[in-house]
């Protein structure tokens, strides 16, 4: 099964962006990465389509060059139901988060990179 991560970035104080999360999807032989404000994910949140990150990063807690610091806050892993250009859906089995996470780009007159992630939580398999 393919993993996911999500890691609390927290940004130099000089920083013009603000501290968030980033959600990294492993998708062959890199992470597909969205920065996101709320893990467990809430039913609907904007989500921000990042350039792909490295497969160290699933595991990786610490300084990022610069760029201030990760920390974990979830792993687990997925199954992929969709995955299209400009809509994904993944059921996800991890510490904080059991359930299926929809990614769509949002359509109209908006940057590519502006996605939408809602989401659903499952029952857990041993309630």
């Amino acid at each position: 099964m393919a993993r996911y991560s999500v890691l609390k970035h927290c940004l130099p104080s000089n920083s013009p962006r603000n501290d968030h999360l980033d959600l990294l999807i492993e998708c062959d032989d890199v992470l597909a990465t969205w920065e996101i404000q709320h893990w467990p994910p809430l039913p609907c949140q904007a989500a921000t389509r990042l350039p792909d990150h490295r497969l160290l990063y699933l595991d990786y807690e610490g300084p990022v060059n610069g760029r201030g610091n990760v920390t974990q806050v979830c792993t687990g892993t997925f199954e992929t139901h969709t995955q299209e250009p400009n809509a994904w859906a993944l059921k996800m089995k991890g510490r904080t988060f059991h359930g299926v996470i929809h990614l769509r780009r949002e359509s109209g007159d908006v940057p590519p990179s502006r996605w939408v992630l809602s989401a659903e939580s499952l029952p857990s398999e041993t309630d």
